[in-house]
């Protein structure tokens, strides 16, 4: 699943997403820990994919949850595309 990595930019960009879509909604510990990857890559871009807003973030006590953005315009075709990914 090369092709989503150079969609989206990078590799850990593409697992973020992955995991998301298959979880409904993460956070930078249990995304690094599932992908063994540095928590500080993992947050990067979880901020970067907000910023973009194709992620939305709430706090839940201490900790940010991620989910796609329910007002991102390409919602459906996004969420279709990492499904098929994961399939």
């Amino acid at each position: 699943y090369r092709m989503i990595e150079s969609l989206v930019g990078n590799q850990t960009a593409e697992k973020v997403l992955l995991y998301i879509i298959n979880y409904g909604e993460g956070h930078t510990s249990g995304i690094a820990q599932t992908f063994n990857l540095p928590k500080t890559q993992v947050r990067n871009q979880l901020v970067k994919l907000e910023a973009g807003g194709v992620l939305v973030g709430r706090s839940v006590g201490n900790i940010r949850m991620f989910q796609i953005n329910p007002r991102c315009p390409y919602k459906k075709e996004l969420e279709m595309l990492l499904e098929k990914v994961l399939s």
